[in-house]
């Protein structure tokens, strides 16, 4: 989850989460809102009952060898990736 610290992305991951995913990995820039975004999933699921991996990444989208290098760890393999970073400019 790709800007999942926050957002559309930290509520689709708490979706995710609540519906009983087997595992949920969050991507936001700064590591302090992974961290807290992080905390906070895993409390929702204790409250509901889920037995989700939740984990966290500080990895900038913009930077393509690191999301590459995210992407390609060895014990990962995503069946749904969303793409939820960025910023709205008018």
């Amino acid at each position: 989850m790709a800007g999942g610290s926050e957002g559309l992305g930290r509520a689709i991951a708490e979706l995710m989460v609540t519906e009983g995913a087997k595992s949920v990995s969050i991507w936001a820039r700064r590591e302090p809102a992974v961290t807290e975004a992080v905390d906070d999933l895993k409390i929702v699921a204790r409250d509901c009952g889920a037995k989700t991996s939740i984990k966290g990444e500080s990895v900038d989208v913009t930077d393509y060898e690191r999301v590459r290098k995210a992407i390609n760890e060895p014990d990962e393999c995503a069946d749904v990736v969303f793409c939820c970073a960025g910023t709205p400019y008018i």
